[in-house]
């Protein structure tokens, strides 16, 4: 009798072992399948942080390249005198050799084009038989420049082009200003850096009203309220699928998988989008990949799980004494317990460290006063509002995002803390203080040029940012940061403050 009971023990204890392990095949199945799909998403993010950051330099080292170009072509006499004269002639002589070997060095540019104080065009090196006419109305990129002073850029249809334009003041030696120098750099331009660094394959699309103004009036193909002025032939067969909806998507055609990216914008001087980067990236390599990892990691798991079975087994006939569970019960103990200390030093919803991690820190790791150490404080402007307009999902949503573009933007070694709230601590380790401020600000700008928040929201942030001094304690350095934040947000906002 008593054997029998031993053998029904055993056979009940198999079985329940046998469901066990059975759910837990199918519940690893299914993690794993998760996973790699959350390993596409964040590659998918990944890649788009990146075309964000790769798009912006882009148009930035053409402003700094063509408005210090600008400031060289203008600082000799002989061109200013050409222009305050509206010697037509003369400066296109004087300049056409100079304008032939920039468009050798950029075979992109396109557009060189002068103009007087108001607004009236003294020479086009690019079409020099057009001239005289008043764009006042027409540019108002030209329009603005003159009347500031200062140089601009942004994207503006013309009537002889679509181009990027560096629009810089000229003036004379006295520092009178006396008109306008203007580049203008065409969309291949974009496209073919983003071949060149991405491998990738590109659409330009430029909002259907303002080609109006171009002289030759000509048919695009159209999708909503863009028209295509350039494609490559990819879309031909894919164009029907476009959703410009969707910050991304992932298109088949022809037996290979696609990753379309519509998050590049390129605005006039004011903001306002004019034109849309549309960016095709073939992943079908990593999608064929994606699916033999969960292939293999089935039969992984599966082999894996039944060989731990047949342990069992074994075991429930060898071993039955209670110090094998106990110490079971203390390895779960203890893996639970540095979960548990894991969770303590992370905030829960943006995986950064928390308040408490920043207290741990300073106590273990000695901040040394002999190397280049900087605090940057920052928050997001009208937090309060995102909340009360959308609703606090939202609002953690952008928390969430804000936080992961932070990680991909700062160093490894940089220390990321959400301090509280929507406020934010970056701490420097061994950056000096000029390339910290600098780095703020292209945070900064960085955030203010992100469109893939939640809900379409434009999120913009106040920055405070100091540098540690060997005579005070950690807290004067965060109060210091704090009052600097405080002076950013009360003196305009989406600006940064440096103590």
């Amino acid at each position: 009798m008593k054997t029998e009971n031993i053998n029904l023990l055993k056979r009940k204890y198999f079985l329940i072992s046998l469901s066990i392990l059975t759910i837990s095949i199918l519940i690893r199945l299914y993690i794993d399948t998760v996973h790699i799909q959350n390993m596409l998403d964040k590659s998918t993010e990944k890649f788009n942080t990146q075309l964000h950051t790769y798009f912006y330099e882009s148009r930035l080292t053409l402003f700094n390249k063509y408005t210090m170009l600008s400031r060289m072509i203008t600082l000799n006499p002989q061109i200013q005198e050409m222009i305050k004269e509206n010697k037509r002639e003369a400066l296109q002589n004087f300049m056409h050799s100079y304008y032939e070997q920039l468009k050798k060095d950029n075979k992109h540019l396109f557009v060189m084009h002068f103009l007087d104080t108001h607004n009236k065009t003294i020479l086009r090196m690019h079409k020099p038989n057009s001239f005289d006419d008043d764009l006042t109305e027409k540019r108002p990129i030209v329009r603005y420049v003159n009347q500031t002073k200062k140089p601009s850029h942004g994207f503006e249809v013309g009537k002889n082009g679509i181009t990027y334009r560096i629009t810089s003041p000229i003036f004379d030696k006295d520092k009178n200003h006396i008109g306008v120098l203007e580049f203008g750099i065409t969309p291949s331009y974009f496209i073919e850096k983003m071949q060149e660094h991405f491998e990738t394959k590109a659409l330009f699309l430029v909002k259907t009203d303002d080609l109006k103004i171009l002289l030759d009036s000509r048919s695009y193909e159209t999708i909503d309220e863009y028209s295509i002025v350039s494609k490559d032939m990819i879309f031909n067969r894919s164009l029907f699928e476009i959703d410009l909806s969707k910050h991304y998507q992932f298109i088949e055609n022809e037996e290979k998988t696609y990753m379309l990216h519509n998050d590049l914008k390129l605005s006039a001087y004011n903001g306002e989008e004019r034109a849309s980067l549309l960016v095709l990236k073939d992943i079908s390599v990593y999608k064929d990949w994606t699916k033999k990892m969960i292939y293999l990691s089935s039969f992984i798991n599966l082999f894996a799980l039944l060989s731990i079975g047949t342990i069992i087994y074994i075991m429930l006939h060898k071993y039955t004494n209670s110090i094998q569970s106990l110490r079971s019960l203390n390895n779960i103990i203890s893996k639970k317990a540095k979960i548990y200390k894991t969770k303590a030093n992370t905030d829960h919803l943006t995986k950064l460290y928390n308040r408490e991690f920043l207290k741990k820190y300073w106590t273990t790791h000695e901040f040394s006063q002999q190397k280049d150490n900087i605090c940057m404080m920052f928050d997001i402007d009208h937090f309060k509002r995102i909340n009360d307009s959308y609703g606090h999902d939202v609002g953690d949503a952008v928390l969430k995002h804000l936080a992961d573009l932070s990680k991909h933007f700062f160093r490894e070694d940089d220390i990321l803390i959400r301090y509280g709230g929507e406020e934010f601590i970056v701490l420097f380790d061994s950056m000096n203080y000029e390339n910290a401020c600098k780095k703020a600000e292209k945070f900064r700008l960085f955030i203010a040029q992100h469109r893939s928040f939640a809900k379409s929201i434009q999120v913009t942030l106040s920055i405070g940012i100091t540098a540690f001094k060997s005579y005070e304690t950690k807290d004067d350095v965060i109060k210091r940061a704090d009052e600097a934040l405080y002076e950013a947000k009360h003196s305009g906002r989406n600006k940064v403050v440096k103590v």
